[in-house]
């Protein structure tokens, strides 16, 4: 479980419920603000990295749900980032996973291997 919706109503949290895609965390968001009192209630989704969604991003200026696209074509897009699984044998660390939003593996890890090209 790597997403939590979390809810809450007038200042106290109501409800925590954990997802493993966050894309099913942003919808599960959406259908809680559709239903939700602006004035008593807020939501938002939260990842490892920080905020994902939060309520607003499915309201107007007054205060009326709207369906946002948007939001629900960035969070697919960022869970379809590749996973790079860097290999050698003869290091001593072995294997190394980075990804595109991990730069500074991908910039300075691979150096740290005798039998690199850089």
């Amino acid at each position: 479980m790597t997403h939590v919706l979390v809810t809450v109503s007038r200042g106290i949290i109501d409800q925590a419920t954990f997802f493993d895609s966050a894309s099913l965390a942003v919808r599960a968001l959406a259908d809680f603000v559709k239903g939700m009192n602006a004035q008593d209630d807020d939501a938002a989704v939260f990842a490892p990295e920080g905020l994902v969604a939060n309520a607003k991003n499915f309201l107007d200026e007054n205060e009326h749900f709207i369906q946002n696209d948007q939001v629900l074509k960035e969070v697919t897009e960022d869970e379809e980032k590749p996973i790079y699984i860097i290999g050698n044998l003869n290091h001593y660390l072995g294997f190394m996973v980075a990804s595109p939003d991990d730069p500074w593996a991908l910039k300075t890890r691979p150096r740290l291997c005798p039998n690199s090209a850089r």
